[in-house]
């Protein structure tokens, strides 16, 4: 469990780094449904982050633990409930190139490579 709560914070740096990458792009609008979603998981992460180390290291009851847990996982089902609600699709922007697909495709590819031919 301490391996878990270890690795989570890692996870809310993770989610906060794509949602910044991509809501930093100038090409890409993700409308409101795909913000809403990346929002709604990078708040659930951090928030079981923050509950899951203060359980661990803090050494505070069980109960208030299993309280939040629950609570925590409403919070994100209202942000993807009001996030979804209406369909605002994702709009290009720029078109991309054909360079820039491949660009991407290639960057992909290695990547895949290096996490699984380890």
């Amino acid at each position: 469990m301490s391996y878990h709560a270890l690795t989570l914070p890692l996870q809310v740096v993770a989610c906060l780094l794509v949602y910044r990458k991509v809501y930093s792009n100038n090409q890409l609008d993700l409308g409101r449904n795909l913000k809403g979603i990346l929002l709604g998981i990078s708040i659930m992460v951090a928030l079981q982050s923050i509950n899951f180390g203060r359980y661990v290291f803090v050494d505070s009851p069980f109960q208030i633990f299993g309280f939040f847990v629950p609570f925590i996982y409403l919070m994100a089902l209202l942000i993807f409930a009001y996030a979804l609600w209406d369909y605002v699709p994702m709009r290009r922007l720029k078109p991309f190139s054909q360079d820039q697909f491949s660009k991407v495709n290639d960057q992909l590819e290695q990547v895949l490579k290096s996490l699984l031919l380890r």
